[in-house]
């Protein structure tokens, strides 16, 4: 078998693995999801689900030996230990987004993020470094904020993340980006593992682990392949309009 058949294997046993005990051990855990006047479930949940696939995810990349900068690792981690204690504690808002900021401010010392948005062929709008920083943080808090949205209906948030990463994956193979194809793949199969449990009916959804550190890594493959010149940030708009499209809609319905 090759190598790195042989390794995306073992990721998804363990992600399938690790959501089966988690499923088992979420009441001891406190890290069960109470149905409320907005969910769409009816018993309680397992929201553990973000931890199985980010340490299977965690656990593949040290496999591969994919080479991370030191601001990348702590914010993807803040942004993990965040959703783990709000999954069990339920954090307020504030707490959240100071966090979510801090991890963004990580993201953008160590360079990721758009100084320039290629609207149309021959159109570039350039962002200075303060209104950079702030797109930055819009895109993060959004985008996490868009994949928390999903998360409560059976399939749809790793459904949604395998489609974004496969073409994310695809475009790493294209361009022969060890970076963008090892993480993206690594990511696929620990939500194919997920999704075992998740697929209707559901016995677990990811909770503010899943969704906060899911939509992190895909702001970063984002940035990252933007700044490589391998798509535009219009593309990337388009490969995470249905997460998008739905905050927005839940938005207009609440201030409606």
């Amino acid at each position: 078998m090759d190598y790195n058949l042989y390794i995306l294997t073992i990721v998804f046993f363990i992600s399938l693995i690790l959501n089966k005990i988690l499923i088992n051990y979420s009441h001891k855990l406190k890290l069960i999801d109470k149905p409320n006047e907005r969910s769409l479930h009816q018993v309680e949940k397992s929201r553990a689900g973000g931890i199985a696939i980010f340490v299977s995810f965690i656990i593949g990349l040290i496999f591969f030996n994919v080479n991370l900068s030191f601001y990348l690792v702590l914010g993807f981690f803040i942004i993990f230990f965040l959703g783990i204690y709000d999954d069990i504690k339920n954090l307020s808002s504030k707490i959240k987004f100071f966090w979510i900021m801090v991890a963004a401010t990580f993201l953008y010392i160590d360079g990721y993020f758009i100084n320039s948005i290629g609207v149309f062929s021959k159109v570039d709008l350039i962002m200075p470094p303060s209104i950079a920083y702030l797109f930055l943080l819009f895109a993060v808090v959004g985008f996490i904020n868009a994949m928390n949205l999903i998360d409560g209906l059976d399939g749809l948030s790793s459904g949604i993340g395998i489609v974004i990463l496969i073409s994310f994956a695809y475009i790493g193979f294209k361009y022969n980006d060890n970076f963008l194809f090892y993480i993206s793949m690594t990511l696929i199969f620990s939500l194919c593992g997920f999704l075992v449990f998740n697929w209707y009916p559901s016995k677990i959804f990811m909770g503010d682990t899943g969704s906060l550190s899911l939509g992190f890594v895909i702001v970063v493959l984002s940035i990252y392949s933007i700044n490589s010149n391998y798509i535009s940030a219009v593309t990337v708009l388009l490969l995470a309009a249905v997460p998008i499209l739905d905050t927005l809609i839940v938005m207009f319905r609440r201030i409606s």
